[in-house]
């Protein structure tokens, strides 16, 4: 998953440029995502091949685990459906096997939206 899927979470969910870890209640850990169904297929340009090529696009999910900051224990256990953004959920990079499919990303916001119950409980 690419860093800038999830730059678009909300502000207030994101780490604080203080990094006091006293401070922090609950870490969410996202997994990698499973694809659930084919929905198509993606064109992704690769600036280091100068070069497009076409892959499967498939529907996803990914797991997100939430956990107590200070003692690691679970609180609760997510799926988030991945979403297609402008770039039709190119990645940045594919290790190109033959068999290669690319998933829907996970959106910063989609990801913020359901945690935000969570999180909103415990404050």
């Amino acid at each position: 998953m690419d860093s800038k899927d999830l730059s678009t979470i909300p502000d207030d969910m994101q780490i604080p440029g203080a990094r006091i870890p006293d401070g922090w209640q609950l870490i969410a850990c996202v997994y990698d995502g499973r694809p659930t169904r084919r929905s198509g297929t993606v064109s992704c340009y690769f600036d280091n091949l100068k070069t497009s090529k076409k892959y499967p696009l498939h529907e996803s999910r990914y797991e997100v685990i939430v956990r107590e900051a200070r003692t690691g224990k679970r609180v609760t256990t997510l799926s988030v459906p991945g979403t297609t953004g402008d770039n039709g959920g190119c990645p940045s990079f594919v290790m190109d096997t033959g068999d290669t499919i690319i998933l829907k990303p996970l959106d910063g916001r989609t990801l913020g939206e359901k945690l935000r119950p969570v999180f909103s409980a415990t404050k």
